[in-house]
């Protein structure tokens, strides 16, 4: 559990040394504690895992705390012709490549589902499928059709992680 306080402080530092505007400080953070919890979910050390995720709730409780403030201004949708082309660049890029180029587009857009089940097929492995989704899924302007998503998903067992991993 150590191991896991240090690396998320060492995200988090880097992820805020890296903006003076404390949305993007507090966006960046929380992608990257998205990204732990969804790591984390995978490294089989239930304490881990749930630390992870108990670190993923606060940061977002935060986030949620400031788009609630008068100052903030909300990301615009991404429109068709933008998404058409963020796809066709990730399409050219390896995995890792893919996961911080949609990790970073996510601080600064909303998305569709349509447009995250398309990010989401991207990739041919279950777990980078629900990293995307829950990466995104606070960036989902049509979360009623939600549905659509765990659809992506082949098996029931990654639906379920899934539905843990954006339930919390």
């Amino acid at each position: 559990m150590h191991a896991a306080s240090i690396a998320f402080l060492a995200l988090t530092r880097a992820t805020i040394a890296q903006s003076s505007d404390p949305s993007d400080a507090v966006e960046q953070a929380l992608a990257a504690t998205t990204e732990l919890a969804a790591a984390s979910a995978q490294s089989g050390n239930p304490v881990i895992a749930e630390a992870a995720l108990r670190a993923q709730a606060a940061v977002a409780n935060a986030a949620e705390a400031l788009r609630g403030s008068p100052y903030y201004q909300s990301p615009p949708l991404m429109d068709p012709v933008t998404f058409s082309t963020f796809y066709d660049e990730l399409r050219r890029a390896t995995n890792s490549e893919k996961r911080a180029n949609i990790a970073r587009t996510g601080m600064r857009h909303l998305f569709t589902v349509d447009q995250v089940v398309s990010l989401m097929e991207l990739f041919a492995m279950a777990d980078d499928r629900i990293r995307v989704a829950t990466t995104l899924y606070r960036r989902i302007v049509d979360s009623e059709n939600f549905d659509k998503v765990y659809a992506a998903l082949t098996f029931d067992t990654d639906r379920r992680r899934l539905a843990l991993a954006v339930a919390r």
